[in-house]
């Protein structure tokens, strides 16, 4: 997974070369308007079964599943770590 992800990270934290890793988003599902802290914004929805080891969401969006809804808020990003652990962290200024 590149380095040019998220700041936040630390050195040696990103999985060794032979793990399997998806780069960039899933595909959208769906955009609609979303209710976020500032009022409406057009929002990208991702189903979570189609989120792989290594994609990036980036806020706003909403990954769907069956059972949940995970909101990813305008200045905020998601990844998907080997571990099946979604990882929420800002968005770089």
């Amino acid at each position: 997974m590149p380095a040019s992800v998220g700041s936040e990270r630390e050195q040696g934290e990103w999985p060794n070369e032979d793990a399997r890793w998806s780069y960039g988003a899933p595909p959208v599902k769906a955009t609609r308007s979303v209710w976020w802290n500032d009022g409406y914004a057009t929002t990208d929805v991702y189903a979570m079964n189609d989120v792989r080891n290594g994609h990036v969401v980036e806020g706003p969006a909403v990954l769907e599943a069956e059972s949940t809804t995970f909101p990813i808020p305008p200045d905020r990003r998601a990844w998907l770590d080997e571990h099946g652990i979604f990882h929420l962290e800002n968005k770089e200024a």
